[in-house]
């Protein structure tokens, strides 16, 4: 079982193989998706049954010019062999019937004729050469040195894609440690003989970037005199999937920590890739919290992580990542949903793909610290299965659930006293056990260790190691064009209320300040008052979404620069009414009108209090704080503007500027070391 290789309009994406893929017509253009605008429109749908795929007819009638792999639909069932579908419009309807095409099928268990050797690797139904897995001493092309395989054990033929079709003769074969008579193994993929893993050779089918493989040597971490880890060997394969469980949770979490570069050990090596030094960015790990911003909907915010990867001016290969990380994670029906909107699930969905979307080669999963467990989401440990194959990307999973296991490359368990007491595939203990689930057999191992210690157990800290990749971005300001124009759409999903009232504050206050104050004091005030409500407390209430997309890639400059450019444009509107009430009241620059002068002054000292807000936000972390320094704040604005504003137009003008500059850099500064993991 694998994903479809679809290509459509020039394209190439990959159909995960837990979806029904439903084709349907939309402006005389072919769309694909899991989440189609109405079944009865489809003009058939992509399915994958027991390992092949294929396409069904209906319900709404196939166009003439259809083309599925060059040859037009005639039956109901058309068969894909090689699990590969171009589909495209031809500039001509068929007139002829084509011919039946028949599904491809094994060859049956109980056909065990060999074809002559030499024979090609054309594929299951054709006259390949058939190999013969059995024990030392036998004419075996396979020999597998263990007691329990038997001579002619299993078959096996190579088709062109390296595919091997596996047919047990005198012996069983396992596959996610359930027997079967035959299976097709993609290659890279493994399965069991007798108690032996084998491995299908090759990966050239597996698209993507370069997949990490991970080693620890002799790792030991304890924490308060606790012992998390306890010299652990483990060597990962680079491309596998990868479940870690534990007795309690700091363990597994820990070693995802060593991984992800988040901590050190005490003892012992950590490699990744076959280096020991952190910071890779091919290195992604999956939030425990799914700190999100809300107001953004899924597809947004997919797009902003796939523009940070990217670059700027690669629009449609953006949009590919996009639609390619919906169908991986099964969010296609909530494409257009706000964040905030999700379920539990669904966040933690949206979550993993914010991290696939980006490529990596190495993907990392803690244990989440909300409710929802993904050892328990059977469907989702399956397409992480997918996206690991489909990517060429290592996934290492950890979770305290063993009921969905069966699907990984890899399985280890860590005892009490962080001891490696499994390490290998999750059916190789039940090779001689068939009765036995693989959650049954890990519940009979004695995960105390044998409590050497006199029946005291370590108990795990109060809250479980951080699992944070560290990820230098490539200077202050990266990301920029993507925070800028994602600021814009916070900023105005905000909500009508909030900024219905914006326009008025600058209009009332100026009102309020040509009635009680006298000279420029009461334009200030209202320009500092402004430029603080415009900025909010954004760098507090946001400070883990922004956290997140400091490991992302954004610089931490960026993220500030993106709110003062956006907040800055929405301050020079607020402050046209303003500088037309209070034109009279300010020192005049040569030159431009007297409202234009205003205007210009006053947007300046509401640009110096967005930046004075931004460095306040970024020194504290609650909102109570924030607004205790903000109070401060404004009366010290206030006085030191008024000075500068009595000493004529230069220093009114050349003053915010100076310390507006200062104050950015500053909050970008404060913020990059609030955000350090």
């Amino acid at each position: 079982m694998g994903s479809l290789l679809l290509i459509l309009g020039g394209a190439e994406r990959r159909l995960p193989e837990q979806d029904v893929h439903y084709l349907w017509m939309d402006a005389n253009r072919l769309r694909v998706s899991a989440n189609p605008p109405s079944i009865e429109v489809c003009v058939g749908h992509f399915v994958c049954e027991f390992g092949p795929w294929s396409f069904y007819a209906g319900p709404s009638e196939c166009p003439r010019e259809l083309r599925i792999n060059g040859r037009p639909v005639t039956e109901r069932d058309v068969a894909l062999p090689g699990d590969r579908a171009e589909v495209r419009l031809a500039g001509e309807p068929y007139s002829e019937p084509a011919p039946r095409q028949e599904r491809p099928a094994p060859r049956s268990t109980k056909d065990y004729s060999r074809p002559a050797h030499g024979g090609g690797g054309a594929g299951p139904g054709t006259a390949t050469r058939q190999r013969v897995i059995g024990p030392p001493g036998t004419d075996a092309d396979l020999v597998i040195d263990d007691p329990s395989v038997r001579p002619d054990h299993a078959r096996v033929e190579v088709d062109a894609r390296g595919a091997w079709w596996v047919t047990a003769h005198n012996g069983k074969v396992y596959v996610d440690g359930e027997p079967v008579d035959w299976t097709v193994r993609e290659p890279g993929s493994r399965f069991m003989v007798g108690r032996r893993t084998v491995t299908v050779p090759g990966r050239g089918g597996r698209r993507g970037g370069r997949a990490l493989g991970v080693e620890l040597a002799g790792v030991t971490v304890r924490r308060g005199g606790r012992a998390l880890l306890d010299n652990v060997t483990l060597s990962v394969p680079a491309g596998d999937f990868v479940a870690v469980v534990g007795q309690n949770e700091a363990s597994p979490q820990m070693l995802l920590g060593l991984v992800a570069g988040a901590h050190r050990p005490d003892s012992g090596t950590v490699r990744v890739g076959g280096s020991s030094r952190r910071g890779d960015p091919a290195v992604r790990c999956v939030p425990a919290t799914d700190d999100l911003h809300g107001t953004l909907t899924v597809r947004e915010v997919l797009g902003y992580a796939a523009a940070l990867r990217s670059g700027a001016g690669e629009a449609a290969r953006v949009a590919a990542l996009v639609e390619e990380a919906l169908s991986w994670l099964g969010l296609e029906a909530e494409a257009d949903k706000w964040v905030r909107t999700l379920s539990e699930p669904q966040r933690k969905r949206l979550s993993v793909a914010a991290e696939v979307v980006q490529r990596p080669g190495l993907l990392l999963v803690p244990q989440s610290r909300t409710s929802h467990d993904i050892g328990r989401d059977s469907d989702l440990l399956s397409r992480l299965r997918t996206v690991s194959r489909d990517t060429n990307c290592t996934v290492v999973v950890a979770t305290g659930s063993v009921g969905g296991l069966d699907g990984a490359d890899l399985v280890v368990v860590l005892d009490a006293q962080g001891r490696t007491r499994f390490a290998g595939p999750p059916g190789q203990p039940l090779a001689n056990q068939p009765d036995l689930t693989w959650g049954e057999w890990v519940a009979t191992l004695d995960l105390s260790g044998g409590d050497p210690g006199g029946g005291v157990r370590p108990l795990p800290p109060s809250s479980p190691p951080a699992c944070e990749t560290v990820i230098q971005p490539d200077g202050a300001l990266a990301g920029m064009p993507a925070a800028v124009a994602r600021q814009w759409l916070l900023f105005w999903r905000r909500g009508p209320g909030a900024l219905a009232a914006l326009p008025l504050l600058p209009v009332v206050g100026a009102i309020l300040a040509a009635l009680l104050l006298d000279g420029p004091a009461g334009p200030l005030a209202v320009a500092v008052l402004t430029g603080l409500s415009v900025g909010r407390a954004d760098l507090v209430t946001e400070r883990a979404a922004l956290a997140r997309d400091r490991r992302a890639g954004f610089g931490a400059g960026a993220l500030v620069a993106a709110k003062l450019v956006v907040f800055g444009a929405v301050c020079a509107v607020l402050a046209v009414p303003a500088g037309v009430a209070t034109a009279g009241a300010l020192p005049r620059v040569p030159g431009p009108p007297s409202w234009v002068s205003a205007w210009l002054l006053l947007w300046l000292v509401m640009v110096l209090s967005l930046c004075a807000g931004a460095l306040a936000t970024a020194a504290t972390r609650t909102l109570f704080a924030a607004a205790v320094v903000g109070a401060a704040a404004v009366p010290a604005l206030g006085a030191l503007l008024w000075v500068l504003f009595a000493l004529g137009w230069v220093p009114a003008l050349l003053g915010p500027v100076v310390l507006a500059l200062g104050a950015g850099r500053l909050a970008a500064a404060v913020l990059e070391a609030r955000l350090q993991p």
